[in-house]
């Protein structure tokens, strides 16, 4: 039993070393084909910096002659969204001026801010409706409200907000780095 052990035990360490010796004396080739261009995609705008903002926005609306809590409504707005400062390639063309031997300058379009509100993490957090819409909602009368005017009055916000701030100077700075 000692001796087949002994044997088996010799006969592992011959494979491993086979094994690897094998290992050691291949060749190995790699062949490849030339690349494919699978997309390509024209880059027609550079956004140079960008910035998130949020903000509440009520909007009441009512008769002029009945009070507020007869017919009026009364809805708020979370919103959060993204303000990205652009510049537009697509614009016009680029002012280019040979400065030097070696130097090139460059005169791009102006920045733009295109804001863009995020749908899931925006949300109407209150509504509030007058007794008589409250009245018209019992026998089926009332339509979805519109809430355009609380995502157009989120959007101008969080785009003035964003004029107001950094994000055009350090957009342009980032365009004029050398």
């Amino acid at each position: 039993v000692i001796r087949l052990v002994a044997f088996g035990g010799m006969l592992l360490v011959v494979a491993a070393l086979s094994l690897t010796l094998v290992d050691t004396w291949q060749d190995q080739e790699i062949r490849t084909t030339a690349p494919i261009a699978v997309a390509m995609t024209e880059l027609r705008a550079y956004h140079a910096a960008q910035a998130r903002y949020s903000t509440l926005v009520e909007v009441e609306s009512g008769s002029k002659i009945a009070p507020l809590w007869l017919t009026g409504t009364s809805a708020t707005l979370y919103a959060e969204g993204d303000v990205d400062a652009v510049v537009d390639f697509a614009a016009g063309d680029p002012d280019v001026r040979v400065t030097g031997d070696h130097e090139v300058t460059v005169h791009l379009p102006a920045v733009t801010l295109q804001t863009k509100i995020d749908a899931l993490a925006s949300k109407v957090v209150s509504r509030d409706r007058g007794f008589a819409q409250r009245f018209a909602i019992l026998f089926g009368s009332e339509s979805q409200p519109d809430d355009s005017p609380l995502w157009q009055a989120a959007a101008a916000q969080l785009d003035e907000t964003a004029r107001r701030s950094s994000l055009v100077a350090e957009a342009e700075r980032s365009t004029t780095d050398t």
